[in-house]
């Protein structure tokens, strides 16, 4: 292969990456709380923090909350998303995967991709009427959020990632 034919290449692929984040449409978690429906089988982008524990699973941001699924349950999902397992995956599934807190929350901010699909059917109810979730296929500029909250039992003196700042995110249990 001469060198023009892989440059051609190289361009090809990288435009063909970049059009893939590309592709998906900017948002925001109020947004999708508002008018979900509006979103059903859309690839969207957002800024949020995602929250595991304490109440469930949401991805927060102010006062708005949605619920989300992470593309890689293949329980649920099978292989029907392609998630994108890179070093920021890899962080993020280390902070969610690990607590101090007492009711088991923790939390990260990450600038999200994924796809907005109605919730898969139990079977008691049609799968039209089912609830929408956000299914993360890829995050980025993923970092810890410290978090309010009760700490284990017998972990006196532990303070990371527990936080009692007014900007942290509160939890009580």
């Amino acid at each position: 292969m001469t060198f023009e034919q892989c440059l051609l290449l190289s361009i090809l692929i990288l435009s063909v990456s970049g059009n893939l984040w590309a592709k998906a449409r900017q948002t925001s978690v109020c947004e999708l709380q508002q008018i979900p429906e509006s979103f059903v089988n859309t690839q969207v982008e957002l800024r949020a923090i995602i929250i595991v524990g304490g109440e469930g699973a949401y991805i927060v941001d102010g006062k708005c909350k949605f619920i989300f699924a992470s593309g890689d349950d293949y329980q649920t999902f099978g292989h029907q998303y392609r998630v994108k397992k890179d070093a920021q995956w890899i962080r993020m599934r280390e902070i969610l995967g690990r607590t101090e807190c007492a009711n088991n929350a923790r939390a990260v901010r990450a600038k999200i991709t994924g796809k907005v699909v109605r919730i898969p059917a139990t079977g008691t109810i049609p799968p039209n009427e089912m609830g929408l979730e956000l299914v993360i296929e890829a995050v980025a500029d993923v970092s810890r959020v410290l978090i309010k909250c009760t700490p284990l039992r017998g972990r006196n003196g532990v303070r990371y990632p527990l936080d009692f700042r007014k900007d942290a995110v509160g939890f009580t249990g």
